[in-house]
């Protein structure tokens, strides 16, 4: 903001500190400094003043399955301090306040300390040659723009007329200066000097890293600044970074032919600083769409995925963080080879181990973004088949021993269970421990382990898998079936569906508390969807005839059977839980007669009479009728309703082959206890077996 006043100029920045992330109260604080500057016609400044402030930021919705990119666009949308922030910085912080993590994050657009401690190390280390020129004067920070002009000047006369050696001192210099935000301004500014970095920066770009590397961090450090990025395009910086980058690691095929180990080694050390550089400038630039559709034209993602081989930590960083925002931009996933990245990350990145060392942050935060990678991959149902042909999760089994990640793993394999068409691939052993562990864990990925756990139980090797567990043991599922069932909502719906499933797989961890069963019947007996899961429970361990006596000796619970049986307002599911109930309660005498007491017969008809369509009720019904044939007082209430003997006979005919096997399995039972029947039904038998030829005869007879 400048005044009018030709004399001098008010100036007000705001300058953004560190965003901290606090957990607790699902909120981050952004602290700031407003500067206000006086300068007069030649910008030297008359009065300087700052003041610290800060802002509080709260999401109370935000949630470990959140997408961080889109509450950070609506954030800086709505917030002023954070439209200075860098966006990454911001998605970053959403992200790790989604995790959970407490931290606090460096808003201000510089490079991030691993790539200053580069640059101090690179100073240490250079040539004599790379020292500053004597010709060339140190900047002071109070310097005036018209010392600041002569060194551009000069600087300009010394790249284009000096020699390889007074440029690269040269370049140095300007890149230690361009560190100070008004001498970067004025370089941009200083367009003969830019365009003359830009050809050097061609010129050198097979011959000389040293002076690419001085020109990038000056490139590098503009890209960090939103308002400069139009200077950046003009002068196609982007386009050229991305040739350096396919260009340097050609140049690296033919050193590999020709260095030795050694001389290799040091090479490609030297080189991962200018890969560095380059990677960020082309992260920063890539905020911009057009930017990045331009960078995916020219072949981006090639070079990307080869230098996930390398082993600098900050370009692999980088260079997930940019697969991974050129994967979340809907128009360019036709054009990303999910099937070259997917086999490369398990590869190159999966095989990290962090030890206790310095680096052990660094490679945990390496591996959690391959983990977002594969995670805003497993978004699209295409590549779950990729990550099957390359054992992802096979590497993701390897990955789960180290605590920093769970919250990463679970959020991958939530969305990847929820596109599976099957669990074949989640058949590992560590990967079921490590949902088993949270979800029985005081966290908040309990809710979401349960979930996935719950999908996995209804795979048999899963679920094989997920018993063989110490914690399931029949005393815990117990105590889990009690404790789930008296709190029927959320999470502990989610873990009565669980044992459900369990005990499709596993019906000897449900035996042994046909009480609890009961007591939990009874005390949900309005709560319709819990006692679907309840009442599947009490169905899929095995019923002996001690089981069937102590259920029909509970008259409130023979009630509830009856009512639900008997009631149009029931669910379909609970009735036909309850169905198969029945079915194997009635297969012993003593308890078969006295739920016919109670005309169970006659309500079990109404609900296969109700459901004439649905196949799995019409299918169950007919074992159950199967087992009521067994019993005389049973087969007697059944044969009384002659409309199901009718579709009984029809069924036989049925071009389902269960459908029609169970209804002749009935037919025989009731020809073999009662063998008047066998003259009854053999012409309608007949008949519903063979409607198809008969039509066709009584076509042609027509006809005739």
């Amino acid at each position: 903001m400048q005044s009018d006043d030709d004399q001098a100029s008010l100036i007000w920045q705001l300058f953004i500190g560190n965003i901290d992330i606090i957990p607790a109260s699902k909120s981050i604080v952004v602290h700031y400094d407003i500067q206000v500057d006086v300068l007069d016609s030649d910008c030297n400044t008359l009065f300087s003043d700052s003041k610290p402030s800060e802002i509080k930021i709260s999401f109370p919705d935000i949630t470990p399955l959140s997408n961080p990119e889109e509450i950070a666009d609506i954030a800086i949308s709505k917030c002023e301090a954070l439209q200075s922030c860098k966006r990454s910085v911001v998605v970053q912080a959403i992200s790790d306040l989604a995790a959970g993590t407490a931290t606090s994050l460096p808003a201000n657009p510089t490079r991030s300390p691993s790539i200053e401690q580069g640059l101090s190390k690179l100073a240490s280390t250079a040539p004599a040659g790379a020292v500053c020129s004597e010709s060339m004067p140190v900047m002071k920070p109070s310097s005036s723009k018209d010392d600041v002009d002569s060194l551009l000047h000069n600087a300009l006369q010394k790249i284009h007329w000096g020699d390889n050696n007074e440029c690269l001192q040269t370049l140095s210099s300007l890149a230690e200066i361009s560190l100070t935000d008004k001498n970067l301004a004025l370089i941009i500014r200083h367009e003969p000097l830019m365009s003359a970095l830009c050809n050097n920066l061609k010129k050198f770009a097979t011959s000389s890293l040293p002076s690419c590397i001085k020109i990038m961090t000056i490139f590098e450090r503009i890209s960090y600044y939103p308002d400069y990025q139009s200077a950046l395009a003009r002068f196609k910086i982007g386009a050229m970074s991305l040739s350096l980058l396919h260009v340097q690691l050609h140049v690296t095929q033919i050193a590999a032919s020709k260095f030795t180990k050694e001389d290799l080694n040091a090479y490609i050390k030297s080189q991962n600083h200018l890969i560095r550089l380059t990677v960020s400038l082309l992260y920063n630039i890539s905020e911009d769409i057009s930017s990045m559709r331009k960078m995916m034209n020219k072949d981006i993602i090639s070079p990307l995925i080869t230098v996930l081989k390398r082993r600098d930590l900050e370009i692999l960083l980088l260079s997930l963080r940019l697969l991974r925002r050129i994967s979340l931009i809907p128009v360019n996933w036709g054009d990303v080879p999910f099937d070259e990245i997917v086999p490369a990350i398990c590869q190159d990145i999966f095989r990290w181990t962090p030890d206790q060392s310095n680096k052990r942050a660094k490679i945990v935060t390496v591996l959690k973004e391959g983990l977002e990678l594969m995670y805003t991959f497993s978004f699209h149902r295409e590549v779950l088949p990729n990550f099957q042909k390359n054992n992802v999760f096979e590497y993701i089994g390897k990955l789960c021993d180290i605590m920093e990640l769970r919250q990463s793993l679970i959020k991958f394999l939530y969305q990847a269970s929820l596109n599976s068409p099957t669990f074949e691939s989640f058949q590992v052993q560590k990967i079921v421990d490590l949902l088993i562990h949270a979800a029985t864990s005081n966290n908040q990925d309990h809710v979401i382990a349960l979930v996935i756990l719950m999908r996995l139980s209804t795979d048999i090797k899963c679920s094989q898998m997920i018993a063989q567990s110490p914690i399931f043991t029949p005393q815990n599922v117990r105590q889990m079936f009690v404790d789930s069932a008296n709190h029927t909502s959320g999470d502990s719906a989610i873990l009565l569906h669980l044992i459900r499933n369990i005990a499709d797989n596993q019906p000897k961890l449900v035996t042994g508390f046909d009480d609890a069963i009961v007591d939990a019947c009874i005390a949900n007996k309005d709560n319709l969807e819990a006692l679907c899961d309840i009442f599947a429970v009490s169905s899929r361990a095995k019923m002996d005839s001690t089981r069937a006596k102590f259920f029909v000796s509970k008259q409130p619970f023979v009630q509830l059977v009856v009512s639900i049986l008997s009631s149009r307002n029931s669910l379909p599911q609970l009735q036909l839980e309850c169905v198969m109930f029945v079915s194997s309660v009635v297969l012993f005498s003593k308890p078969a007669q006295e739920l016919e007491e109670q005309g169970i017969v006659k309500h079990v008809v109404g609900v296969f009479m109700q459901y004439n369509d649905d196949l799995d009720i019409q299918t169950q019904c007919l074992f159950c009728f199967y087992r009521f044939v067994c019993h005389t007082e049973t087969r007697k209430a059944l044969i009384s309703h002659n409309e199901i003997i009718n579709a009984v006979i029809k069924h036989s005919g049925s071009k389902n082959s269960v459908l029609s096997q169970m209804a002749n399995s009935v037919l025989d039972a009731l020809v073999t206890f009662d063998r008047g029947w066998a003259e009854k039904i053999r012409k309608p038998r007949f008949e519903a077996f063979n409607w198809e030829w008969i039509s066709i005869i009584d076509k042609q007879g027509t006809k005739q």
